[in-house]
């Protein structure tokens, strides 16, 4: 029903060659796009993986070929291996839409053990493009708890807080200094452009209070400012689809694609 305006998520799902292998985020596919709602989740991706060149195509497919058919039921997160690498395309399409790369290209994971790569290089007329994409995802309480509640369950009694604690900031600052670890060990002369796109995914289902989410990752980015890297933050966009700025990052806030 969905193949002409999805054609390279049912791309993805026709390499599963076994049946028996389809996990439930594959099977239910044609279901999840008859919802509105979900619907804006699985936009953003398509609209994504439809920018990508053809060799650039060909490298996430290979790469996303073993997380296909993974589905993490012990721990609540399901096909989050996945998604963590459609999320690079996320980042290729800021670099060819809001910094105008005409030319990247997905880097090739380093055979040298130990040794972590980024994820994109582009170019940008002289200027060499290097970006490490991240994602912060839920917190171990969280994928439980929405692994063992019902979905009208949680509509009735969800009490998002409204404030960020900790363990997130600990995730974020580690995730910061790997990415810039992982950027200059690309390059140590330091004449490229240096980019770490970060995915947030809050423990807020619902995203209820993302402004006051990305104020407070704002003001804590003002108190530890690091340096040589440009930080941008993706916006997902959901029914109420807030735009958010901020001053110490940039952020790509998600149109409506379709």
């Amino acid at each position: 029903m969905f193949r002409k305006e999805f054609p390279r998520m049912y791309e993805l799902r026709n390499q599963i060659k076994s049946p028996d292998s389809l996990n439930s985020f594959w099977k239910n596919l044609d279901e999840n796009l008859q919802n509105p709602v979900k619907r804006i989740r699985y936009c953003p991706y398509e609209y994504a993986l439809q920018s990508l060149d053809s060799a650039a195509w060909e490298f996430l497919k290979n790469k996303l070929a073993k997380p296909l058919t993974k589905w993490d039921e012990k721990h609540g997160r399901g096909q989050q291996q996945l998604i963590d690498i459609l999320n690079e395309a996320l980042a290729y399409l800021f670099l060819k839409r809001e910094i105008g790369c005409p030319d990247i290209q997905f880097i090739p994971e380093s055979e040298i053990n130990g040794i972590e790569t980024p994820d994109l290089e582009g170019r940008l007329g002289n200027i060499k493009v290097i970006c490490e994409v991240k994602t912060i995802n839920i917190s171990d309480d969280e994928a439980l708890t929405r692994r063992e509640m019902s979905l009208s369950f949680r509509l009735r009694c969800d009490q998002p807080s409204r404030v960020l604690g900790e363990a997130f900031f600990k995730k974020l600052s580690d995730k910061l200094a790997k990415a810039k670890n992982q950027i200059q060990a690309c390059d140590s002369s330091n004449e490229a452009r240096h980019i770490v796109y970060i995915i947030p995914n809050f423990d807020d289902m619902w995203e209820t209070h993302k402004e006051k989410y990305f104020q407070k990752i704002d003001d804590s980015l003002s108190k530890d400012i690091i340096q040589a890297i440009e930080i941008v933050f993706h916006n997902r966009r959901t029914v109420s689809n807030e735009l958010i700025t901020m001053k110490n990052a940039t952020v790509f806030n998600e149109p409506e694609y379709f």
